[in-house]
């Protein structure tokens, strides 16, 4: 018995056919000017959620958002001097340094930091518990394992763990 019983061969077909046609694909990225621009948006999206996030009185002249609106002012000046610097890089047509990035490889990261992603908000939807187990079951797929062997261990593991500590340890988790 393995994984393909739960009905599964047909979409490791469809998974195999994708990574195969973007198996050799690759992408040239320009870290130096990356960097800058994610530090930007980081930057400009700090300072428009501040006044949200940290209330103030007006009669204040060193607030809570004081020091956190200096370090983001700081980081987007920094950000857009190094976006400059490339630029003029540019314009000068002095070659900037790349990187190539296999096409299939960030695609699985892409997909590996969605799965922690859904895990953590699963996490507070579901239990530890059931997400912990649902999550275990993604990454043995993911990875591809065929062992119904494998699968079960860490129904059992995350299973046990989630009553050693609930029972044993008298810690809740979420």
């Amino acid at each position: 018995m393995n994984v393909e019983f739960f009905g599964f061969r047909r979409f490791d077909t469809m998974i195999d056919r994708i990574a195969e046609k973007i198996k050799d694909k690759k992408m040239k990225f320009y870290p130096s000017i990356a960097g800058p621009v994610v530090f930007i948006l980081f930057s400009i999206t700090i300072l428009i959620l501040m006044p949200g996030q940290i209330k103030i009185r007006a009669d204040q002249m060193i607030t809570a958002r004081t020091f956190p609106t200096f370090l983001a002012m700081i980081m987007l000046g920094g950000s857009v001097i190094l976006l400059l610097r490339e630029g003029l890089k540019v314009l000068r047509k002095v070659p900037l340094e790349t990187i190539e990035l296999n096409i299939l490889t960030e695609l699985k990261a892409l997909i590996l930091m969605g799965l922690l992603i859904l895990y953590a908000v699963l996490v507070t939807v579901l239990g530890f518990t059931l997400s912990s187990v649902l999550f275990s079951l993604l990454m043995l797929y993911f990875f591809r394992v065929k062992n119904w062997k494998y699968y079960l261990i860490v129904v059992i593991a995350a299973v046990s763990i989630s009553l050693l500590f609930r029972y044993g340890l008298n810690v809740r988790f979420p």
